[in-house]
């Protein structure tokens, strides 16, 4: 079983990392949980990528306040983690308070200041408590300033969500899941707008896809149970095989890393 293969992986804790990537990516954050865990047993330089990983498996699994400890774990070790700021950020602009998340934000921006998605959350977090005015230079210079980038994009729409045009919000970020159908934080932010919308069925489902691996959990949700659970046992079983193949599992990872970002 799945984590039979975890244990009889080489005793690396990036191997283990990066096969957990993997795993997150096809839609099993149980499993890629399960190997992050055996790779933080060891006191490596790589124990923040393992609790990042983790943090990533509980947000999978809709647990955004485990996600919070992991991540706090991460900055413990590496506290100008970029990554590990921006996606606390993001979890307490959704449940507060609004002083923590911006906080997170001005640290995350002074860890990557190049992050368009780091300068979009503080476009929402600006337009949040009332200070829409300094919005304008961020839209207009930097990361955010191109019109036709899924970031760009969410910005304006985070605009529009906070006491703007919500259907506007939503169509912006529509192109912006289109562009990039990887971007958690515009599918996140294409669900709430959809609820205002009253779409309750297809913001649930946008939800989920906004989710590390979310949308091969959503491709999954949408087959009947047979053919679910077959289709689940065929790709968990392609991915472990990867782990014969050690050589090539590590860059894999790093791209399916990449992209969930």
């Amino acid at each position: 079983d799945a984590e039979h293969a975890i244990r009889v992986a080489p005793r690396a804790a990036e191997m283990r990392y990066a096969l957990g990537w993997v795993l997150l990516r096809a839609g099993f954050p149980e499993a890629a949980a399960f190997a992050a865990r055996q790779g933080v047993t060891f006191d490596s330089p790589a124990l923040a990528k393992g609790h990042y990983l983790l943090a990533q498996c509980h947000q999978a699994q809709g647990q955004p306040e485990a996600a919070l400890t992991e991540y706090g774990r991460v900055l413990e070790v590496a506290d100008e983690d970029a990554d590990a700021l921006r996606e606390t950020a993001a979890i307490l602009l959704a449940r507060g308070p609004l002083v923590d998340a911006y906080q997170a934000i001005e640290r995350a921006l002074a860890a990557d200041p190049d992050d368009p998605w780091i300068a979009a959350l503080r476009v929402r977090v600006l337009a949040r408590s009332g200070r829409r005015d300094e919005t304008g230079a961020l839209l207009a210079f930097g990361p955010l300033a191109a019109h036709d980038s899924s970031a760009g994009l969410a910005a304006r729409a985070a605009l529009q969500l906070e006491g703007g045009d919500p259907a506007l919000a939503g169509r912006l970020l529509s192109e912006a899941v289109r562009l990039d159908p990887d971007a958690g934080l515009a599918r996140s932010w294409h669900a709430e707008a959809l609820r205002t919308a009253g779409e309750v069925i297809e913001s649930e489902m946008e939800s989920l896809r906004s989710r590390p691996g979310g949308r091969s959990l959503w491709r999954l949700e949408q087959m009947p149970p047979e053919a679910a659970e077959a289709a689940r046992r065929a790709e968990l079983s392609r991915v472990l095989a990867l782990t014969l193949d050690l050589e090539k599992l590590a860059p894999i990872a790093a791209e399916l890393r990449d992209r969930l970002r």
